[in-house]
């Protein structure tokens, strides 16, 4: 982002500019009273069209927002785009709006889903191989196989934070096709494992292979999408998990009936290995990088997008690592609730996934029949993701209340299995449990939409992608080979886990609402570089009247608010500015793209 001269407030006004001339001479020299001055000046901002260049001789520069008239945007790999986001008005056309929309849905979307659809085939395969002589052919044992599970998650976690470190600084369409590739190649080496050394160690580098996917797919969209679009295209492509497992299912089946030369467990790992190399390719070349170097949209389309997510206050194409913002993460309380409920979600989540067929085949079906038994449990996942997806995004804050609905039904299946009824009942038991998976999305919707700065919203996706990590380490613990085929520690854990996930979210919900009636109270504008405001690092928030202004007095606060600073002046302060500044501020602020996230009411 372009920067220009800062004047004693926190805005940007670029010297000789006429607007900000004009400004300067109406008594709006601070950004602390930019609001006010946009209020009185309307007919100056429409003279010299603000957002608009007529003038092809000068280039008019936004003296208020940290933002030139002239969008200079730097994408991923250091170089600069220019999009004239001039030409079109900042409130963007619908149309245009809708057809940009269009065309990114139709390029990101499509392959974000098919990479996750790979990604749960290749790290879920090992239930399907467990029934098709992977143990007995490399002679685990006892705890081994669970170990085998959990061990991909120690990988995973050792990787996690480096990883959405060099998300930010590398190209990042590059950056997880390169890291496709190579978990390609590390699945199609396990078929050649004998031992639980070497299933370990194969294990641990897929699990460090693709750490990486989740955290980049969450700043991808968070990075192309508004705040209202990103629960429902996290959904669609998260519900690449649901598919997966029917995919995954249909080529164990397959392959369970292929003997020679080699086993059916070796030709699962074989050809997800070579599919996902070669999908890894295909995401080398077509997945964009950002929004600046995006090759399928036009320059003005560019504009558009850019335009989009910046009104929002989600979409960033800043790269540098502020470790101001990573401190701020870690002690938001909100980070410490997504962090809580994605442990919890997956414990029981991991431990269903990696037992899945050998439950089933507990239940009394045969290997084969236990591939294909498991597929309505992947449709009604995929259902319940996606259906929760498009909710959330149609309906402002019921985030929370999904979270809890999704996990009932998963309490009410494992007392079922729990309680150890008939074979047909267990069945219908164990697809309640699917619903389950569909709380993680949910939660990475709420870092999208709640969570401003890049450092920041990378910081909080790592803890909770760690959490994620220690959940899937401990849940296939939880299943003792010596209390197979009923595994009852395991489905007792999973009551407990999920019913701690619904007084949590009740939780959150509370905190947020909380937070959003401190937010509601009147507030001064801050106009500072959109890209480095965080949801917390606004001086000017979340204070009293009195405060506010000994705030505004050491920013260069206009007299009339220092009148008012004292104590005599505060109740008059309060009455006259109450109304006037939670209404006509937060109308401008979204009117000229002044609107951040320490600003917005947070999604519930």
């Amino acid at each position: 982002m372009q920067r220009v001269t800062t004047d004693k407030g926190l805005g940007y006004t670029e010297p000789g500019s006429p607007i900000a001339s004009s400004f300067r001479d109406k008594g709006c020299t601070s950004a602390t009273n930019s609001v006010r001055c946009l209020r009185r000046n309307r007919k100056l901002l429409r003279k010299y069209k603000l957002h608009q260049n007529r003038d092809d001789n000068s280039e008019i520069t936004q003296p208020l927002l940290g933002m030139a008239s002239t969008d200079i945007a730097k994408s991923h790999d250091g170089t600069t785009t220019t999009s004239n986001l001039d030409d079109e008005s900042f409130n963007v056309d619908n149309a245009a709006a809708r057809r940009v929309l269009r065309k990114i849905d139709l390029r990101v979307i499509p392959l974000l889903f098919i990479t996750y659809n790979l990604n749960f085939m290749d790290k879920t395969i090992l239930s399907s191989a467990s029934v098709f002589g992977l143990s007995s052919d490399t002679g685990l044992k006892g705890q081994e196989y669970s170990w085998v599970s959990s061990i991909f998650y120690f990988g995973y976690f050792f990787w996690e934070y480096p990883t959405t470190f060099l998300i930010q600084r590398l190209r990042v369409g590059q950056y997880v096709g390169v890291n496709t590739v190579l978990w390609g190649v590390v699945v199609a080496v396990t078929a050649a494992c004998t031992d639980y050394g070497g299933l370990l160690i194969v294990r641990f580098l897929l699990g460090v292979a693709e750490a990486t996917t989740s955290p980049a797919f969450v700043f991808i969209t968070s990075t192309w999408y508004t705040r209202s679009e990103i629960p429902f295209r996290t959904g669609i492509w998260f519900a690449g998990n649901s598919l997966g497992g029917v995919f995954s299912s249909f080529i164990a089946y397959g392959l369970g009936h292929v003997e020679h030369p080699l086993h059916p467990w070796q030709w699962m790992f074989i050809v997800l290995g070579v599919a996902t190399f070669l999908w890894g390719v295909v995401l080398f070349f077509f997945l964009p990088n950002s929004i600046a170097s995006a090759s399928f949209l036009t320059p003005e389309e560019r504009g558009i997008a850019q335009q989009r997510v910046h009104a929002s206050g989600t979409g960033t194409e800043k790269h540098a690592f502020a470790s101001a913002e990573a401190i701020e993460a870690i002690l938001d309380p909100k980070t410490w609730f997504i962090f809580s409920m994605s442990l919890l979600t997956q414990i029981p989540n991991s431990g269903t996934q990696n037992f899945g067929n050998l439950v089933l085949k507990g239940f009394g079906f045969s290997s084969l029949d236990s591939t294909l038994v498991v597929l309505p449990a992947s449709f009604i996942s995929f259902a319940s993701i996606t259906g929760a997806g498009w909710l959330a995004g149609k309906y402002s804050n019921i985030t929370t209340h999904l979270v809890c609905i999704v996990v009932i039904f998963p309490i009410v299946g494992s007392a079922i299995i729990y309680t150890g009824a008939g074979r047909g009942v267990k069945l219908f038991a164990y697809y309640l449990l699917s619903t389950g998976s569909t709380a993680l999305p949910l939660l990475l919707s709420l870092v999208g939409s709640n969570l401003k700065g890049s450092t920041k919203k990378m910081t909080v996706t790592a803890i909770l992608f760690l959490a994620y990590c220690a959940g899937n380490v401990i849940g296939p613990q939880l299943f003792k080979m010596d209390e197979a085929p009923h595994y009852n520690t395991a489905f007792e854990a999973i009551m407990i886990c999920y019913a701690l996930v619904v007084f949590l979210a009740m939780g959150l919900r509370f905190y947020l609402i909380t937070v959003n009636k401190r937010r509601r109270r009147p507030s001064l504008v801050s106009v500072s570089d959109l890209e480095q405001i965080t949801d917390q690092n606004d001086p000017i928030h979340e204070m009293g009247y009195r405060e506010q202004a000994e705030k505004l007095n050491s920013k260069a606060a206009p007299r009339t608010l220092q009148y008012h600073a004292n104590k005599a002046g505060a109740k008059r302060f309060k009455k006259r500015y109450q109304t006037k500044i939670s209404s006509k501020n937060q109308k401008l602020r979204k009117e000229y793209g002044l609107l951040h996230e320490r600003d917005t009411i947070l999604e519930l």
